[in-house]
């Protein structure tokens, strides 16, 4: 695979490698159940920071945990009585890096 973008080689290698390098999104995404309170969210979440996840909120309630399984994630939230309505792992996409090699490009632009 390569991606040439402005005449310049923005990444090269086998696919796999390209996505995987490409910084995009992988891990367990998440969401709580409607009727859970904020402390049952916070310890869910403190929970799985402690176990190494990187956890970052997404947009609609959603939240993504890399670096977590989702039976992680589903013990976390069983132990700690705290019921989710969604739980999904998610690699990302070669769309997912070409919008990565894109920002970075841009953001290069501007500080140059």
């Amino acid at each position: 695979m390569l991606i040439i973008m402005h005449g310049r080689q923005m990444a090269y290698g086998p696919l796999e490698q390209v996505i995987a390098n490409g910084g995009g999104e992988s891990g367990t995404v998440f969401r709580f159940a409607p009727d859970v309170n904020e402390t049952g969210k916070a310890l869910v979440l403190d929970d799985l920071t402690a176990m190494g996840a990187d956890v970052r909120s997404l947009e609609n309630g959603l939240y993504l945990a890399r670096r977590m399984d989702a039976a992680d994630v589903f013990s976390v939230s069983a132990r700690r009585d705290v019921p989710l309505v969604r739980l999904d792992h998610v690699e990302p996409t070669l769309r997912d890096v070409m919008i990565g090699v894109i920002r970075r490009s841009s953001e290069k632009e501007g500080t140059s």
